[in-house]
């Protein structure tokens, strides 16, 4: 295959030589197997297409990728220390979860302390949901048959005790068959007991990218003092929480064709929160003050409170049903927004009911 110059993350193909492979992964990797074209790269490392498994000398039987994450000589310690934590929570959770229909299939990881290490999936022939919204508008069936397997794999997770903490349409993957898929669990983080094992603290600020960060991550002090206080089984409801905020913000991406809360820093997700979701009201969350202080002090004017999601594409394709839909997963307190299993049950998914409501 002849070299062609592309934008990233698209197929591309890369001699070996130029790869950023290097030392002792590399060796057990070209071991194993012969590597094609290049399909993706991201901060974390690259992913290649398989060609050819070594061990049958045959194309694989089913098509495989491998995500390459290794150390480069310009890495700070920092660096470092984020890609062996992201390599341990990727072997750790897809260990864990084993298979689901709704989640990338694992074949193999491999992890070499200090040098980095690579995860074997089973390619998704239609890419990511990022690239499918930008290719073409959602039809309302499309976008609930995704998100319905959104909130399985949510489920799941809840189930195994695994906290996703990265859900976004680049992280969500469409295989051959028009399903959706989770994937990259570089940053998530797994429970044992009352104890986390992998994945690092759940409320640090880091995890999450921006436009789908809720309010606790993006103001952790105000909600410290309740995290602290909670038993096990609230503080577990809260972590996972997270992935709900970020999974109403996906679907509402679907509906729209465009990003719920695309803002180019905190300041301005503060601002573009409070112009979906109205201000905070104290009743249901005391700490709301502190979040209208901290909008006024960057200087930021608060909107008046409008009717939230009334205007959103998805309160138009589904009516009050899709508003509340919204409304119940994108809400400002974590313990309001419904868990998995229970937006599950929503009349969104209901099809009789939701094409009587956007009919009407």
């Amino acid at each position: 295959m002849n070299k062609r110059a592309i934008d990233d993350g698209d197929e591309v193909y890369v001699p070996p030589g130029k790869r950023t492979t290097h030392g002792i992964v590399r060796r057990m990797l070209e071991q194993r197997y012969e590597l094609g074209a290049r399909v993706g790269r991201g901060t974390s490392g690259e992913v290649f297409r398989i060609a050819v498994d070594h061990y049958t000398d045959t194309p694989p039987a089913q098509p495989l990728v491998v995500k390459v994450m290794v150390h480069k000589a310009y890495d700070t310690a920092h660096d470092r220390k984020s890609l062996e934590e992201a390599l341990d929570a990727e072997v750790s959770a897809y260990g864990r979860l084993g298979s689901h229909p709704s989640v990338a299939r694992f074949v193999e990881g491999y992890h070499l302390a200090a040098q980095g290490g690579y995860l074997v999936l089973e390619e998704c022939a239609g890419g990511t949901l990022d690239k499918l919204i930008r290719a073409t508008p959602f039809t309302l069936t499309r976008t609930r048959k995704f998100a319905r397997q959104l909130f399985r794999a949510l489920v799941f997770f809840q189930l195994h005790r695994v906290v996703h903490r990265d859900i976004k349409p680049e992280n969500l993957l469409i295989d051959a068959e028009s399903n959706l898929r989770v994937a990259d669990f570089g940053l998530a983080h797994l429970y044992e007991g009352a104890k986390s094992e992998a994945g690092g603290a759940p409320f640090e600020n880091v995890v999450t990218t921006l436009w789908f960060r809720p309010p606790e991550i993006v103001l952790p002090e105000l909600f410290t003092e309740v995290t602290e206080s909670y038993e096990e089984s609230d503080r577990l409801s809260h972590s996972y929480s997270l992935d709900i905020w970020s999974a109403g913000c996906v679907v509402a991406e679907m509906a729209a064709g465009r990003a719920l809360f695309a803002a180019d820093n905190t300041v301005d997700l503060l601002c573009r929160h409070t112009r979906e979701l109205g201000t905070p009201s104290a009743g249901d969350w005391p700490e709301a003050t502190l979040y209208i202080d901290e909008l006024h002090n960057s200087a930021v004017a608060l909107p008046p409170p409008p009717r939230p999601w009334a205007e959103h594409p998805l309160a138009k394709q589904a009516g009050e049903i899709g508003r509340d839909f919204l409304a119940a997963t994108v809400a400002y307190v974590p313990r309001l927004r419904l868990c998995a299993q229970y937006a599950l049950q929503h009349p969104f998914f209901d099809m009789e009911n939701t094409n009587a409501v956007a009919a009407s």
